[in-house]
């Protein structure tokens, strides 16, 4: 017997969608399995009576995704959103990172906070979008009001590329020069 569609749902799932890819250039078809793969944040959204227009702006703001708009062009919205939205999922899978709002993911590492963000890179062929890592030594990660906060430090950059396990590398490179050990 196949998978039954809730009609409500379908229809509050296309609404969002349609509200997303205006917004951030991104529908919530191609980024919910990242940032909600069990439907729960949705599914409440929905049984709390939130409009799509409002849910949409919401998940995005929560998730750090950067709008259309001004400076921010559709494809450079679309290709950092639907990246920032892949971390959510390394954050998810991998233990002691945290989703920051801004886009980005955090973790405690080596006496400090490492942070993995997406972003523009160079290439041979003009603009593409991969990830950065940056380091802070001596920060720390706080919670507040389940935002991500860093105490002191300030960010230096360690490196980028094109994928996700690049900028990881960039760090691992930073500790296996400095104390001669992996990423922790």
């Amino acid at each position: 017997m196949g998978r039954q569609v809730n009609p409500e749902k379908a229809e509050y799932m296309k609404a969002v969608n349609v509200n997303m890819a205006d917004l951030f250039g991104v529908g919530f078809s191609e980024v919910y399995k990242d940032i909600d793969p069990e439907l729960s944040l949705m599914s409440r959204a929905l049984e709390s009576g939130t409009f799509a227009n409002a849910w949409a702006e919401q998940i995005g703001d929560s998730f750090g995704f950067v709008k259309v708009g001004g400076d921010v062009t559709f494809d450079d919205a679309r290709a950092r959103n639907v990246r920032s939205a892949a971390l959510v999922t390394l954050a998810r899978d991998e233990a002691g990172w945290s989703v920051g709002g801004d886009g980005a993911i955090y973790k405690e590492a080596d006496d400090g906070v490492l942070k993995i963000e997406a972003v523009a890179v160079k290439s041979g062929v003009g603009k593409a979008w991969g990830f950065k890592a940056d380091y802070a030594s001596g920060a720390v990660i706080e919670i507040d009001n389940g935002r991500v906060k860093i105490s002191s430090g300030e960010f230096e950059r360690l490196g980028s590329g094109i994928d996700i396990s690049d900028a990881i590398a960039k760090y691992e490179n930073r500790l296996e020069a400095s104390q001669g050990i992996g990423l922790r």
